[in-house]
């Protein structure tokens, strides 16, 4: 039985990865441009099923109205072939290979759905001893003939992932006779992923149980004299622990001070006798979806304006979930739990967003900024962390996740935030 339930999956998963690129094809079709070039990780998965880290290697799948082909290193062929399984062709390259010459390969592939090379049909299926068409000599010079006859019978508008690094860009372009206007494709690449399907929502909602759990054992371990990089490396192995396949991001610890320090690096410095907070966020990673959740904790007694901070910023997270429904503009959200914060005094302290979406990566759309009318949709996950930040003083942060449903938002994460919850006497 679970093996049948698992193939079933896996077919479910190929089903949804292809109905996105027919998205992103229908797409460039409609805008009149010649293709999407996706480099990041997180877009290819999203496209493909494949997560890839090429490191400094140029990894590329062009996506046309007319096809799908992958520039990739030739070292990561058993990696892709999932890929060429469903439909999509390979273009492999070597060290010493000239990767831009695969990646008009790829172009020429995706948008005549032939491979230059041998005029085979893109996607055609290829045995396990026969590798993917390799860029080097003088099949190069072959590609290059082919890209020239593919750039004139298409667009000259290319949208190009944002994440893709500007080196591999410039040297693209420069390698052209005519350059491509070029447009950010993140709008099409991210918008195929702010609405979660029901699979990824429920590794969302397991990835935030486990942030519960590892947050429950946070107490044992918040006391002076531990530092705070200490602290965070356990936090590394507690989530291992819990069984997470890895962390979202480096844990912030942050004691004293350093909590008036949004995103400060945890350091030798120790945890001091109280009264202090210590801001720890932390999230971590189960079947590739984030989690990320942040309490703040007080050692010793809190002091009358830690008390009066504290419960601001609880007020405040409590108006954003209120007011995170669908239809309504992500800066509503934004604008309701800075109200909260500026009635009380503490607006010129609050100095980062509210939150952001939560998924393949720790930070992607919808983002909760004034300014962003971005509508919230059913199947969006998004943080709400308001903060309030006292330079040299302390600083409080609470963070959960929260899913937009037809009637509202469900927070996903169930740590205790009470202000009882949070004091370590």
């Amino acid at each position: 039985m679970q093996e049948r339930d698992r193939v079933t999956a896996e077919r479910k998963d190929a089903r949804s990865f292809a109905v996105r690129r027919s998205r992103v094809q229908a797409a460039l079709d409609a805008r009149g441009w010649a293709a999407a070039i996706v480099t990041s990780p997180a877009h290819i998965y999203g496209l493909t099923g494949v997560w890839l880290e090429s490191g400094e290697r140029l990894s590329a799948l062009v996506l046309s109205a007319r096809g799908a082909a992958w520039a990739v290193h030739a070292m990561f062929q058993a990696e892709a072939s999932p890929a060429a399984a469903e439909g999509i062709a390979l273009v492999m390259w070597r060290d010493g290979d000239d990767p831009y010459a695969a990646l008009d390969a790829a172009w020429v592939a995706a948008c005549t759905g032939r491979l230059p090379a041998d005029g085979a049909p893109a996607g055609a299926g290829r045995g396990e001893d026969s590798a993917a068409p390799l860029c080097s000599g003088e099949q190069s010079e072959a590609w290059a003939e082919k890209r020239s006859e593919a750039w004139a019978e298409t667009s000259q508008t290319v949208a190009v992932d944002g994440q893709w690094p500007s080196r591999h860009l410039l040297a693209w372009l420069g390698r052209k006779e005519r350059a491509p206007r070029v447009v950010v494709a993140d709008d099409l690449l991210y918008g195929l992923r702010a609405v979660k399907e029901a699979d990824e929502i429920a590794r969302v909602r397991y990835a935030s149980a486990l942030a519960d759990r590892v947050m429950a054992r946070v107490r044992e371990v918040l006391c002076p004299g531990r530092s705070e990089r200490d602290i965070a490396r356990w936090l590394a192995a507690v989530w291992e622990e819990e069984g997470a396949e890895g962390l979202s991001f480096t844990p912030i610890v942050a004691a004293g001070p350093h909590s008036a320090m949004p995103h400060h690096e945890p350091d030798a410095s120790v945890l001091p006798a109280g009264p202090a907070a210590v801001i720890v966020d932390t999230g971590g990673v189960w079947r590739r979806y984030c989690s990320d959740i942040t309490r703040t904790f007080f050692l010793g007694e809190p002091t009358r304006e830690m008390v009066d901070v504290y419960e601001c910023v609880l007020r405040a997270q409590a108006a954003g979930i209120a007011a995170a429904r669908p239809g309504v503009p992500a800066e509503e959200v934004d604008d309701a739990v800075r109200q909260v914060i500026e009635r009380a005094g503490y607006g010129a302290y609050f100095t980062h967003r509210t939150g952001h979406g939560v998924g393949l990566e720790i930070h992607e759309p919808p983002f909760v900024a004034a300014g962003n009318q971005e509508r919230l949709m059913p199947g969006m996950v998004m943080s709400i962390e308001p903060g309030i930040y006292l330079p040299g003083q302390f600083g409080v942060r609470v963070e959960d996740l929260v899913l937009i449903t037809d009637e509202g938002a469900e927070v996903l994460n169930r740590a205790p935030k009470a202000l009882a919850d949070v004091i370590l006497r």
